[in-house]
């Protein structure tokens, strides 16, 4: 990851890293989950670079998608490091108990926005392949997702501005889980559904022209 673009999420990972840190000094009987904190957001972010592109070679849309989960996991390592240092500083007496709600209200509507926003731009992002050798219906499938999402992300929000807080994460939880079932059904459904124009005909029929 190279370039201007990244810095603010390496930023955000180090401070997850350094707040994880700072677990493991406080509660050190729980070593394997702050190692976990730590790694598992730089690991996901290294799984799915070698994904889109498992040669090191990017196309123009390649990278877009790529900056685009850079801005994702830059955002989700926000959420983390605030729920982390809300968390630790109440354990360390530095914050009264009573900020515990406050503090996972703010967490939920964080998470709404994003999964709305997420569900907004999703569209836009365009395939990675060429003409009529996408393995599934990618603009399809994102848009279903996008809007899928998005009023998932909206849900999410009014939950969270009008539940009380258990019934908030219950929904919550519920309403995350059905969103990425939904959206895994659909794509196996469009991998499973031979793409108009990608049989082998019809693709060399694009390739002589």
């Amino acid at each position: 990851m190279r370039g201007h673009s990244a810095w603010p999420l390496w930023v955000v990972l180090s401070l997850v890293a350094a707040l994880s840190v700072w677990g493991w000094s406080l509660h050190p009987e729980h070593g394997g989950r702050w190692l976990a904190r730590m790694l598992v957001l730089p690991l996901m972010l290294g799984v799915v670079a070698w994904r889109i592109s498992p040669r090191g070679e990017r196309t123009r849309e390649e990278r877009r998608i790529l900056e685009w989960h850079r801005i994702v996991f830059t955002f989700v390592g926000l959420i983390v490091a605030l729920d982390l240092a809300s968390q630790l500083s109440i354990s360390a007496g530095l914050l009264d108990a009573v900020w515990n709600e406050p503090r996972l209200r703010v967490e939920g509507l964080l998470l709404g926005a994003g999964v709305a926003v997420w569900g907004n731009r999703l569209p836009t992002l365009l395939s990675p392949w060429p003409l009529g050798a996408e393995p599934f219906e990618w603009q399809r499938v994102h848009r279903f997702v996008g809007r899928l999402t998005l009023v998932a992300g909206v849900g999410l929000v009014l939950v969270w501005l009008t539940f009380p807080l258990a019934p908030a994460q219950t929904t919550t939880a519920w309403i995350v889980g059905g969103v990425a079932v939904t959206a895994v059904v659909r794509k196996l459904v469009s991998v499973a559904t031979p793409v108009a124009g990608n049989s082998p005909s019809s693709v060399r029929a694009s390739r002589s022209r």
